[in-house]
């Protein structure tokens, strides 16, 4: 089966879709430790734009403990265009980084993009197909395209971590050497995703003589 023909068959199906529930986790794991949890059950429809969801995270990374527990609803067309400004000021910085986006930016992109492509893999089984990706080498390539996440935005996450846990969680994951990092997702014979997994895990180095070892989970199902 065409790779090409697939993605655009599935993302295709995804857009004509009313609506669709699901439930995401995400877990972290530093030496055993479970150090940060999230379970988001949610449900989205199209036609009111309404999402709601239940969220369930727990956090305990160096002094940060906390477990906290919320239900919300929001209207997802309201939420996209309150943040139309926000992409717009994203992209003119992006465009001012890249010396007005030239033609070798670009072209990496693209061949990044293609590169991607290239590594996906596709196994049919039955009713449903796997596509899977490995993507040690592709966390190695997004590090090396964006060198403006330096060492001073690190610490400026680290020096917001008390108020901003996810972006704590985020500086663990940019900071960690994968040693094994993959994607797979189940498609079933309708064209739509019905499962979305990530496993990593590496290490990272606290100092010379003390090493972390970090395994990073995420499950996605999705019901139509």
């Amino acid at each position: 089966m065409s790779k090409i023909k697939l993605l655009y068959d599935v993302f295709k199906t995804m857009k004509d879709k009313e609506g669709f529930n699901g439930d995401v986790k995400i877990e972290a794991i530093e030496n055993e430790k479970k150090i940060f949890f999230l379970s988001n059950k949610f449900s989205s429809s199209k036609e009111t734009g309404t999402t709601k969801a239940k969220i369930s995270t727990e956090v305990d990374y160096e002094d940060n403990k906390l477990k906290h527990e919320s239900t919300t609803e929001f209207n997802l067309k309201d939420h996209l265009h309150k943040h139309v400004g926000h992409r717009m000021w994203i992209h003119g910085r992006h465009q001012e980084c890249s010396n007005g986006g030239n033609l070798k930016n670009k072209l990496s992109h693209v061949t990044f993009m293609l590169g991607v492509l290239n590594k996906i893999k596709i196994e049919e089984s039955g009713e449903k197909t796997l596509v899977s990706l490995d993507l040690k080498e592709i966390i190695t390539e997004v590090k090396e395209m964006r060198p403006e996440f330096n060492d001073s935005d690190m610490e400026e996450i680290k020096e917001h971590k008390n108020h901003h846990h996810n972006h704590a969680f985020l500086k663990e994951l940019m900071e960690m050497e994968a040693t094994n990092a993959n994607l797979k997702v189940w498609i079933n014979k309708l064209n739509e995703v019905e499962k979305i997994e990530i496993l990593a895990n590496g290490n990272k180095n606290v100092d010379l003589e003390n090493i972390c070892n970090e395994n990073f989970k995420l499950l996605l199902n999705l019901a139509w």
